[in-house]
């Protein structure tokens, strides 16, 4: 049981120490940096408000997860178009890159 666990441990530090960066790398390429800190407030805001009307709910453990399990999938699901969004961003800085390519060698 405990080799069970400890890699179970082991997964969860990996995926915890892997999150961190990669939201962190995610971030700085979403949410501009004049606008940056202002952003992560208004997002901090309502996370507290939902920490802390858990922590006032008397709610079992059972209903505890099933509200993390929603709450992952309403996130899982609004990764979707923020991929779009940032694809046709992608593809409009390549496109503004080459136009700019192609007068350099114009001139």
């Amino acid at each position: 049981m405990i080799p069970v666990m400890l890699v179970s441990l082991q997964g969860f530090e990996f995926c915890v120490g892997m999150y961190f960066p990669v939201i962190a790398t995610i971030k700085s390429r979403v949410v501009p940096e004049h606008v940056r800190a202002t952003a992560y407030n208004c997002y901090r805001v309502p996370l507290n408000a939902i920490v802390v009307a858990i922590l006032l709910v008397d709610m079992s453990l059972a209903a505890s997860f099933r509200w993390c399990v929603f709450m992952l999938c309403c996130a899982a699901g609004l990764m979707v178009p923020l991929r779009s969004v940032m694809a046709e961003g992608e593809r409009e800085q390549k496109s503004e890159s080459y136009g700019a390519v192609e007068e350099s060698k114009l001139v």
